[in-house]
């Protein structure tokens, strides 16, 4: 009888712990979306020499208006992108200019070497590796853009690491899932994620989890 209680009670704070965030979050404190002049540029990037992954960028949402985000991507060897991921929107297409590539597609590992071109629908689970020797360099062509590459610069700024994900990786992506049309973990249906991020959304600002930063180290 008392854990019945314990449980009732637990879950009415839990309710409306959950009830007055949603409140104060979505309706009495909206968070404002950052300015098209606060996104990144072509010829801005993401990462340096020292980084395993590094984006310099051709084309962006901001010249676009969205239809179009082109980069060049650099994969050191051995390294990879962290995490097995879907795009809701975009089309991915890779072309490797110098280097080896591999890209997984639904499961399916795809070397692409120079010259090679490798396309990923939206809404399928992909993945690159440079399992080769020396760097890989691609030229990423993503339509539409759906701002990725504001959310790139994002995840630099908040200074979260993603690999591997953890706690503080989970609350940050629930407040930038909400502000931009990126990626999705391959593990979950992205409605899920979303609802899942509605809920926790409120208690990871709280914590000091933004949907923008204006500098890297920010938070």
């Amino acid at each position: 009888m008392l854990g019945k209680q314990v449980f009732r009670y637990t879950s009415l704070l839990i309710g409306a712990y959950m009830g007055i965030g949603v409140l104060l979050h979505y309706v009495i404190f909206p968070e404002a979306s950052p300015d098209m002049s606060s996104y990144p540029s072509a010829g801005d990037s993401v990462g340096d020499s020292s980084s395993a992954e590094r984006f310099v960028f051709r084309t962006t949402t901001r010249e676009t208006e969205g239809e179009r985000f082109t980069f060049d991507f650099f994969l050191r060897p051995g390294a990879k992108v962290p995490t097995e991921h879907v795009h809701s929107i975009q089309e991915e297409r890779f072309e490797v200019l110098e280097g080896t590539l591999t890209v997984t597609l639904a499961s399916e590992e795809i070397l692409l070497q120079p010259g090679d071109v490798a396309v990923v629908p939206p809404g399928v689970a992909h993945q690159a590796f440079n399992r080769g020797e020396t760097e890989a360099h691609a030229l990423v062509d993503v339509r539409p853009s759906g701002n990725l590459d504001m959310f790139f610069v994002q995840l630099e700024r908040s200074g979260v690491s993603m690999e591997p994900p953890g706690a503080q990786a989970g609350l940050q992506f629930a407040r930038f899932m909400q502000e931009y049309e990126a990626s999705y973990s391959a593990g979950m249906p992205i409605v899920a994620q979303k609802a899942l991020a509605f809920l926790v959304a409120p208690t990871a600002r709280l914590l000091g989890y933004r949907n923008y930063y204006a500098e890297r180290g920010d938070r």
